[in-house]
């Protein structure tokens, strides 16, 4: 069995302005307590992902901290969904402080309402032995 390495290289971001308009616009939306899960099916076997913030959550380095949680969340938690999406993660304007435990939980939630998880033996918190460890 390879072991999955958790990196986010540039190649997985969503980086286009089209791109993310089009999830905006075509894409199915799953909302939860303080994120929004925007989701679009690709037509290959990439799965691509994007972050997306209100200009309401003030200061910016408050904005910053939750950008770098919610990637790291993310990051983390990738490979329990499937490939062939576009996934764009907005954080709602009443968040001001959360946890990375929190956005992992919601993140896991939202995909598996979302019908995007690869397999149920995934909880949301739950790692892997390995990481467990190390």
């Amino acid at each position: 069995m390879s072991e999955f390495r958790h990196t986010f290289p540039r190649e997985e971001k969503i980086r286009k302005k089209k791109d993310r308009d089009a999830l905006f616009k075509k894409g199915k939306v799953c909302s939860g307590s303080i994120l929004q899960l925007f989701f679009l099916p690709r037509g290959d076997n990439l799965r691509k992902a994007g972050f997306a913030f209100s200009r309401g959550v003030t200061p910016a380095t408050k904005r910053n901290r939750l950008r770098r949680l919610l990637s790291e969340a993310y990051r983390l938690n990738k490979e329990k969904v499937g490939l062939g999406y576009n996934l764009l993660l907005k954080v709602k304007k009443t968040v001001s402080e959360t946890s990375m435990a929190r956005f992992e939980t919601e993140f896991l939630t939202l995909a598996r309402k979302a019908g995007l998880l690869r397999s149920a033996r995934f909880e949301p918190g739950q790692r892997r032995e390995k990481e467990k460890a190390g």
